[in-house]
């Protein structure tokens, strides 16, 4: 989802690993994404529709998280290259996303 890959992409941005993010988005998929299925089930099933067929836009996909950071490295070599040639972000306002998100005594 764009929340999911705007996430990775920020992370990715600061230095965190890709296996750490890989691994963030499996705790998000472990615990949030089946609480928020089991909360829509009787709503989807009301609808008559089989949440299961749903389930992949309700979840941050493992591979395809990886398939995405591994496309953004041999593309743009990095996610912050990404965002400064396809998002057209300036190196200032890539310094701002690095201070807001690690502090400014890391950035």
């Amino acid at each position: 989802d764009r929340t999911g890959l705007l996430a990775m992409l920020l992370l990715s941005t600061v230095g965190v690993a890709n296996s750490d993010i890989v691994a963030d988005f499996d705790l998000s998929n472990r615990y949030r994404a089946q609480a928020r299925i089991a909360q829509l089930r009787p709503e989807f099933e009301a609808r008559g529709l089989d949440i299961e067929r749903y389930r992949a836009a309700l979840s941050a996909p493992l591979p395809a998280m990886r398939r995405a950071l591994q496309w953004i490295a041999s593309e743009f070599g990095s996610s912050r290259s990404y965002l400064s040639e396809a998002g057209g972000l300036g190196a200032g306002e890539l310094a701002l996303i690095e201070r807001r998100l690690t502090g400014p005594d890391k950035a």
